[in-house]
């Protein structure tokens, strides 16, 4: 399942949390990041079906739990995720191109 919202916060250790939720408002994944480090934080929806709900992250950082209050009016989606180039059938390394100098 992709992911329809990604929120953001920050946690007392000033790490940057973040989830993707999908179009429910249940998390998919969370992170959090600080000074170029990113590690996973555990995160869940809380009340997801209220226009009002809660998200709660364990931050790898600092090991606080930190609950945020969200309002689903707010919510951007994300863009869906870019098709492949034709031609491109999606592999691991696309064909090199040689430019005439």
């Amino acid at each position: 399942m992709t992911a329809s919202y990604r929120i953001q916060s920050v946690c007392e250790c000033q790490a940057v949390l973040t989830a993707e939720l999908d179009d429910q408002r249940q998390v998919l994944q969370g992170w959090c990041a600080r000074a170029g480090k990113r590690e996973l934080a555990p995160a869940s929806s809380i009340g997801a079906e209220h226009e009002r709900f809660d998200v709660v992250w364990h931050c790898a950082m600092c090991g606080r739990h930190s609950l945020r209050t969200f309002y689903a009016g707010a919510l951007q989606p994300l863009p869906p995720p870019a098709a492949p180039a034709s031609g491109h059938d999606g592999g691991d390394v696309p064909e090199a191109v040689i430019l005439p100098a």
